[in-house]
């Protein structure tokens, strides 16, 4: 697993070629096994590969944070029902890593863009995916997973040039 997470980092350009069905089922399946709080299961995802819709998700956040989406043949959203669980940012948080990886495991590319508590025009992003994607309010969407084959590559991670003074034994 260390070798999934060392290779896995934020892939922004993508190929055009669409990512199958069966993938996008194993990539949902892969957050839906994600440990939450007081097993709530309060996280749920929304696949979309609509590629007009996809180029409007791109536009939800100021600036250029949400560009992934742009070349992205896939977008998921991972949002939690907030009603339902204290910690819903947090089981949907784990849900999403585990989406991250199961991407990179998959030969994929993937790179989250926050959707909550970010600025969109003059409202929120949130808002402006709620509206984009008729989004019922009783979920609070934490981001959306551009995901597709990448049309980049970047080095994995070196374990040797981890700044470890940020890992503590008490």
């Amino acid at each position: 697993m260390l070798e999934a997470m060392r290779r896995r980092r934020s892939i922004r350009k993508f190929e055009g070629r669409k990512v199958e069905d069966g993938d996008v089922t194993r990539l949902m399946d892969a957050g839906l096994v994600a440990p939450t709080g007081k097993n709530t299961l309060c996280t749920e995802f929304f696949a979309v590969t609509d590629k007009a819709k996809i180029e409007r998700l791109a536009q939800c956040r100021d600036g250029m944070a949400a560009s992934s989406l742009r070349t992205a043949p896939l977008a998921i959203l991972v949002a939690g029902r907030h009603k339902d669980s204290d910690v819903w940012r947090e089981d949907a948080s784990a849900a999403a890593a585990f989406v991250l990886l199961e991407a990179t495991e998959m030969g994929l590319g993937a790179c989250w863009v926050q959707v909550f508590q970010r600025p969109c025009g003059s409202g929120t992003s949130e808002e402006a995916v709620r509206r984009i994607l008729g989004i019922d309010p009783e979920f609070s969407i934490l981001c959306a997973i551009a995901v597709g084959y990448p049309a980049e590559e970047k080095e994995p991670r070196n374990l040797e040039t981890l700044d470890r003074s940020r890992a503590h034994r008490l």
